[in-house]
This record gives structure tokens, sequence and C-alpha cells, in this order.
């Protein structure tokens, strides 16, 4: 009786290590360990100021920081009142330190190498602070100013 259960726990044991093998045998290191999000800081020099990132509204005031998800490139839109909207690209800059480290985990197996390609924007990182300034203020014409 004990012995069956013994042959038991060692096949269930043997079961769920082949198992997490082949999970990380077909799996890449950078697409387990790098974060899909990151944090990234906005600079607006006005306390008015609303940050939107692809139509999602980030924050007000000065300094804006969130959590982006890395996405590839993302439209940010300063709205200032009396300024014009400022229409900006948030564009990946680098690659994330860490990537150099576990490609090299990756060479062992020659799967995972593909598999990079298809997590690219995990890969590269936004720059950490933007400074995004309103520039065009609207003038506002007073009573005695006329139209031509």
């Amino acid at each position: 009786m004990l012995k069956n259960q013994n042959v038991n726990f060692i096949t269930q044991n043997f079961k769920i290590l082949l198992f997490t093998s082949i999970v990380f045998l077909f799996s890449s290191c950078v697409a387990i360990f790098l974060p899909m999000k990151q944090s990234v800081k906005f600079n607006t020099n006005n306390e008015q100021s609303k940050i939107f990132v692809d139509n999602e509204e980030l924050g007000e005031g000065n300094n804006v920081s969130s959590k982006i998800e890395k996405t590839g490139s993302k439209q940010v839109i300063l709205k200032t009142p009396d300024y014009k909207d400022e229409y900006n690209v948030l564009l990946p800059e680098r690659r994330v330190i860490a990537f150099w480290p576990l490609k090299l985990v990756d060479i062992c197996f020659i799967l995972p190498i593909g598999i990079d390609a298809l997590v690219v924007e995990k890969i590269f990182k936004y720059p950490d602070n933007n400074e995004f300034t309103p520039k065009l203020k609207y003038r506002t014409r007073t009573l005695d100013e006329k139209y031509i």
C-alpha cells in the first residue's frame, strides 16, 4: 500500500515537472520575464493641462505619471484651457536593459528566438520623462478690436 502511494506521488510530480519543462522549453525568457506595462512621467509646466494617451485621460497638472501598456507607438494629446491642443507621438526608443541577458538564455533553444519576434512591444521601452508644454495660446479679441 505504501509503495503504491509512493509510485503515484512520483508520477504526479513527474507530470508536473514535465509540463513546466515543456512550457519553459517552448517559451521565451524575454516573453515571460519582461513586463507589459511601464511607468512614464509627463511634465506639462501648466497646472490645468490634461494628458491623454490614446484618447484615455491619464491625469491633470504639472507632473503626471502613470503606467501605460507597451503596445508600440502612442498618441499623446495635451489639452490646456486657452491653448491649442498639442498632439505628440510617444515612440519606443530603445530595448529594455534586461533583454540582453534574457536573450543569452534563449540562445540554448531555437524556438524561443522566433517567439521573441511576436512580443516585440515588450522588448522596447518608452522614454521615462517626457516634456510636453502648451505652445500656441489662443488670442481673445477685445471689444475695441474688429475682425478683418
